[in-house]
């Protein structure tokens, strides 16, 4: 498991640490929960071209009060 892990981040960088997903009703694809593990999410029920700057401070500001745990316990 390892190795396919190591492959991943070799081809596509480190993992993310946040993942905003935009759309309503949509559903996440494989390859983000795989890739986005231990990543934070954050969920916009509205269309990509009305996403704006305030919504991506948003999620950046939500993303600073959350407790990171990479999957321990507090």
């Amino acid at each position: 498991m390892a190795d396919l892990e190591q492959a991943m981040v070799r081809a596509q960088g480190a993992p993310p640490d946040l993942i905003i997903y935009i759309g309503p009703g949509r559903k996440l694809g494989a390859a983000n929960l795989w890739s986005g593990a231990y990543a934070e999410f954050s969920f916009f029920e509205r269309e990509f071209a009305d996403f704006g700057m305030k919504d991506l401070a948003a999620a950046l500001a939500g993303f600073g009060k959350r407790e990171r745990r990479f999957g321990g316990v507090a």
